[in-house]
């Protein structure tokens, strides 16, 4: 193999990174979205744009924390966040 042939298989390895990282964030954004219950429009873009942060290497930090905070949104259902609301 030449040194050539090794910056090549590292661009490769690169990119099929950064394409698996992006399915992964969009796959458990989709999971998350799932089960949450609050009322949210545009389940699939929102699912695609997280997906799409994470493929980069400086933007997968802001699609890490939307992720978090679906995770939060899944663990804190939209009734229970109603209740400490003050009635309007």
């Amino acid at each position: 193999m030449t040194p050539n042939d090794n910056a090549e298989y590292a661009f490769y390895m690169e990119w099929i990174m950064r394409l698996f990282r992006m399915v992964s964030y969009g796959f458990a954004a989709v999971l998350l979205l799932a089960v949450n219950t609050y009322p949210i429009n545009g389940f699939w873009m929102i699912a695609f744009a997280i997906g799409l942060l994470g493929a980069g290497s400086a933007s997968a930090k802001i699609s890490q924390a939307s992720l978090a905070l679906l995770l939060l949104m899944a663990l804190l259902p939209y009734p229970l966040l109603l209740s400490f609301l003050p009635p309007s």
